[in-house]
């Protein structure tokens, strides 16, 4: 691991242990722990799932326990921030409470950081977690026919190629890892760190360690940038989340942009009127005023996807 990212790590480790665990600013002083579930929620927590290669991971879930008969749940499969290099499923639990309330079956899924593995090895976690998904739903009422992907600032660079490789061959094969066989129906990015092979910090930091010898490969590295067209064309469409004080911002910026002149089916929900708001604020800090407003416009919008 280089230096940087080495420095990012064990930074990065003391700050996650002081997250806001209700979703208050005026708790970063608390330790992270488990918080109580609302009332009318069920869970499922600490569920061990097979990644492949011998590894098991743990994912969390949660869904609302009263429905109408027969009816089937949509399904939001959350991947947690952390920089590629700390935090865990834990890290949004308010978030994933207040999805579950609007009638979303949800999954938190794990994967193995920049500490042990790389970039594909993180993508082979992140897809067989989506398989574990598809086998268990049912259990839960959920509609595999309706599963949604929302990756928190370095997790949404893995939950765009998870949904990019379910959309296209294509990027399976240059991937090259286990994909499942279904369909992401929306992507939601909380703060996304969706760049990672442009020439600017985040680059020089990442790409050794995120892309090994494979770095060197130019048609492969081509596939890495989410502007990519087929990138784009095999993914569906995205609900982006940021606001003013998000250091990600410009990058988030970038992207609907990008995904504006390509015509690409996307909302962005950029809180900008002056208030500074933190990092990935939307997840990680739910109860502020403009998370409650996004969860609610971003409910809406998973509801018109499956029209």
């Amino acid at each position: 691991m280089n230096p940087v990212l080495k420095m990012l790590y064990e930074s990065g480790n003391k700050r996650s242990r002081k997250l806001p665990t209700h979703g208050d600013l005026k708790e970063y002083k608390v330790d992270h722990g488990a918080l109580p579930l609302p009332e009318g929620l069920g869970s499922e927590l600490d569920v061990y799932c097979e990644t492949g290669g011998g590894h098991s991971l743990m994912t969390d879930i949660v869904y609302p326990q009263k429905g109408q008969a027969g009816e089937k749940l949509p399904i939001l499969v959350t991947i947690h921030g952390g920089a590629l290099l700390f935090g865990d499923r834990k890290l949004n639990q308010a978030f994933r409470f207040r999805m579950a309330e609007h009638g979303c079956l949800v999954y938190s899924l794990e994967y193995r950081l920049l500490t042990e593995t790389d970039f594909f090895g993180e993508m082979s976690d992140i897809c067989h977690g989506l398989q574990f998904v598809k086998e268990t739903a049912a259990k839960y009422h959920g509609d595999t026919d309706r599963i949604y992907m929302m990756g928190e600032s370095a997790g949404a660079l893995l939950a765009l190629y998870a949904a990019a490789m379910t959309g296209s061959q294509i990027i399976r094969d240059r991937i090259g890892v286990f994909c499942p066989d279904l369909k992401v129906q929306g992507l939601i990015f909380s703060s996304g760190m969706l760049y990672t092979t442009h020439t600017d910090y985040i680059a020089a930091i990442y790409k050794k360690d995120l892309y090994g010898e494979r770095r060197k490969d130019k048609e492969f590295m081509k596939y890495m940038d989410p502007e990519h067209p087929e990138v784009m064309q095999s993914l569906p469409g995205i609900c982006l989340t940021t606001g003013y004080g998000d250091f990600l911002r410009k990058m988030t910026l970038r992207y609907a942009k990008a995904l504006e002149k390509a015509g690409h089916p996307s909302l962005l929900l950029d809180y900008n009127d002056g208030e500074k708001l933190p990092h990935a604020f939307v997840t990680l800090l739910p109860s502020l005023e403009e998370s409650m407003d996004a969860i609610e416009r971003i409910h809406e919008w998973i509801e018109k996807q499956g029209v």
